[in-house]
């Protein structure tokens, strides 16, 4: 695990993205927790928007990282209302999604793979997801929600009943 994350700075240091991405992608993989891979990561991902993902993420880590508070906060800033949570307000739940205009439509979908591959690929628990986002500002009740539908629809049919309630703690 280590050689990864040490292989992955490397290879950030050395300017090859690519790499990195992939060793410390696989890095925090391995362990979703670690601090390290994921401000490392935030140095060789390609979008703000995936820098602000990583930051955050090592802020849920360890809330008191300096460095990753700097870059989230002058990302914020850069980035503006693009990466504010809507409000509830904001939020109109009376019309489907086939109503909905093709640039929100694609961010929904957008938004439910990342939190699929949360799922799945991060392994990470459905109440670990859920506060992070929470914590990023999007409103409890709707993340719940909007990860309980997730969760029920990558679970396998046979182990459906057993898994979500296992996932969810019931």
């Amino acid at each position: 695990m280590d050689d990864l994350v040490q292989q992955g700075v490397a290879a950030v240091k050395a300017g090859n993205m690519v790499a990195a991405r992939q060793l410390l992608g696989r890095a925090v993989r391995i362990d979703s927790q670690n601090e390290q891979a994921w401000l490392w990561l935030s140095a060789a991902v390609e979008t703000d928007q995936d820098r602000l993902f990583c930051l955050e993420n090592v802020l849920m880590i360890n809330p008191e990282n300096e460095h990753a508070r700097r870059g989230r906060d002058a990302l914020r800033e850069k980035l503006g209302d693009a990466v504010k949570p809507p409000t509830v307000t904001e939020m109109d739940h009376s019309r489907g999604m086939d109503a909905l205009p093709p640039s929100d439509l694609e961010a929904l979908q957008s938004f439910s793979r990342l939190v699929e591959y949360e799922l799945t690929e991060n392994k990470r628990r459905p109440e670990v997801v859920i506060e992070q986002l929470t914590h990023q500002g999007f409103p409890h009740k709707a993340v719940e929600e909007f990860v309980t539908e997730i969760v029920h629809r990558v679970t396998p049919p046979d182990n459906k009943r057993f898994s979500i309630k296992k996932l969810l703690g019931v």
